[in-house]
């Protein structure tokens, strides 16, 4: 491996485990989750100044992100002459409100690294799900927005003219198409033609100048993220490594790898079954309800590992992360840390 590489890794393994990042996240979600009207905010701005080519957003759960939203993210660059583009994460994602796997927070924090290192995305988070609310709220964030086009596969277009989502749906449209256009790509068994379809219809026919076909590279059309979730809980941990790298960019790759989300749980040697994301969980919410100052003292990667760990202590520390006691005593987190074997120091 390449030393740089190395260094890469590292910076990323620290991020994850990054307290103080993952607070400011936290706080971000709930700042934006608890406003009363449509809310918008830049969790990463590009290192690389949009020009004055439109703006493209592109929303998703990005459960997990995989190199297919960046493929659909630099097509939709390159078709409009743009230098940048943002990524979308709603903490109200509509028909997705009970999402298992990683949690909004993570997700975020993902988002946010392969922005860093990819100079021409941003990171966008909103609390709403409609594409007309977030391109309301978009309007109200970016001045002198005058070209503003949503990126999306076609199940996300299906959904934005289906009719059940709204209770006036030809107002509902006309306020997005006023606002924003679309940049449509055909995904998995879907053609272009399936576009070309569905805004024939009568009742879709007055938004066909808005739409807009977007091509795919053959090699990513397939992958998608709930096809992911469904091959990794299938296989064990230790068969999926190459595969994490061939769908999904490094960072959430290794982020897979380090905390066990997507994969099946983990076995220790004594039998034992360990859901390791579920410890992660558990140790972050309980992180986070520490004081600041005491939280700036936590090692959070060490105790994971201890939390996932085949020794007594490992498993003195997954009883508490899993009791009800856990959420009335986050101050129990700094008595496991100066416990810690030396091991994990």
């Amino acid at each position: 491996m390449h030393p740089g590489t190395l260094s890469q890794e590292e910076g990323w393994r620290k991020a994850l485990s990054s307290v103080e990042v993952l607070r400011r996240l936290q706080q971000q979600i709930a700042r934006v989750h608890s406003s009363p009207l449509p809310l918008l905010e830049i969790v990463t701005a590009p290192l690389q100044p949009p020009n004055t080519g439109p703006t493209l957003l592109l929303p998703g759960a990005f459960n997990p992100l995989t190199l297919a939203h960046l493929a659909l993210a630099e097509s939709a660059m390159q078709v409009s002459n743009s230098s940048a583009l943002y990524f979308i994460l709603s903490t109200a994602t509509i028909n997705k409100e009970q999402t298992e796997h990683a949690s909004l927070l993570d997700r975020l924090l993902l988002l946010d690294l392969v922005a860093q290192r990819l100079r021409f995305l941003g990171v966008l988070v909103t609390n709403r799900g409609l594409y007309v609310e977030q391109a309301e709220a978009a309007h109200t964030s970016f001045q002198g927005v005058n070209d503003l086009r949503f990126v999306v596969g076609f199940d996300k277009i299906a959904q934005i003219f289906d009719p059940r989502y709204y209770t006036d749906k030809e107002a509902a449209l006309k306020r997005l198409f006023a606002l924003a256009q679309l940049l449509v790509a055909p995904r998995g068994s879907h053609k272009a033609s399936d576009v070309v379809t569905l805004m024939q219809q009568p009742e879709n026919q007055p938004f066909q100048s808005a739409v807009h076909l977007l091509p795919l590279p053959t090699e990513v059309r397939n992958i998608s993220s709930s096809e992911i979730r469904a091959a990794f809980e299938q296989k064990p941990a230790a068969d999926v490594a190459a595969t994490l790298r061939s769908w999904l960019p490094p960072e959430v790759a290794l982020f897979c790898e380090e905390t066990g989300c997507y994969l099946a749980p983990l076995v220790l040697p004594n039998g034992e079954t360990v859901d390791q994301y579920t410890l992660r969980c558990a140790l972050i919410d309980r992180a986070l309800e520490l004081p600041e100052k005491e939280q700036q003292q936590l090692r959070l990667r060490a105790l994971f590992q201890l939390a996932v760990s085949n020794t007594p202590q490992g498993q003195s520390s997954r009883d508490w992360l899993n009791s009800p006691e856990a959420g009335r005593s986050p101050e129990n987190l700094l008595r496991f840390q100066r416990d810690l074997p030396a091991a994990f120091s």
